[in-house]
């Protein structure tokens, strides 16, 4: 069984992501990360990934995380935190990061970098009510959102969604093989690519499902059922 949960990386969702894997019991946890990412979420002294292209994006997630009384990669730890929890192996799924953004700099051509640094401008002072309306409208409308994103955004789409999906995809498909019952931790927007190139159809819990109060409620109930 493979269980797929979409998170967001500014909202506080470690005690919901926690229920999940230790009513679900997995025999692995995968996440969304690589381990450069992993070091500086679980030891105090790990140094922050942080680049050029994405710094406005950090200050962002870093100023609406702790308006929602957390902080960035906070899903990420605490899927690892519940792994260690119930004693299974917690395991990176994701490429390199810094790699991937030196290679996503270098394939953007200039008007996409002049656009992305644009919007990257507006985000500086977006709001905790903004980023749950981002959430709320992709929800709604996912295929057209990624549609508008890809329009504007062509090379950062391909390189930061669509060929994570797809490596992601198939380390969880490799994995699958060892361990049969797996929860996968990863970005909301990657759910849908990674569920579509999986070798068996895998149960998806959705970031609408863990931010709406009636949804994970009703999400808690059957999972403590065992159901979900």
């Amino acid at each position: 069984m493979i269980t797929i949960v979409g998170t967001s990386h500014v909202f506080n969702l470690a005690e919901s992501i926690t229920f999940i894997v230790r009513n679900i019991w997995p025999d692995a946890v995968l996440v969304e990360l690589d381990e450069g990412r992993l070091k500086p979420l679980t030891e105090a002294d790990g140094a922050q990934t942080r680049t050029k292209l994405f710094g406005k994006t950090s200050d962002f997630q870093q100023r609406v995380a702790a308006e929602n009384g957390t902080t960035p990669g906070n899903d990420m730890l605490a899927a690892v935190n519940a792994a260690k929890m119930i004693g299974v192996p917690a395991i990176c799924i994701d490429a390199d990061i810094m790699e991937t953004m030196n290679r996503l700099w270098k394939e953007m051509g200039f008007f996409e970098r002049l656009r992305y640094s644009y919007g990257n401008r507006k985000s500086s002072s977006a709001t905790n009510d903004d980023a749950k309306s981002m959430v709320k409208a992709f929800s709604e409308n996912e295929e057209g959102y990624i549609s508008n994103q890809r329009r504007k955004y062509p090379t950062l789409v391909r390189v930061l969604i669509d060929e994570r999906d797809e490596l992601m995809a198939n380390r969880v498909n490799e994995l699958a093989k060892t361990y049969g019952n797996i929860v996968a931790v990863v970005g909301d927007g990657h759910v849908e690519g990674i569920s579509k190139l999986m070798d068996s159809t895998p149960t998806k819990i959705r970031l609408i499902d863990l931010t709406d109060p009636d949804r994970l409620r009703d999400l808690k109930s059957r999972l403590w059922r065992g159901e979900a």
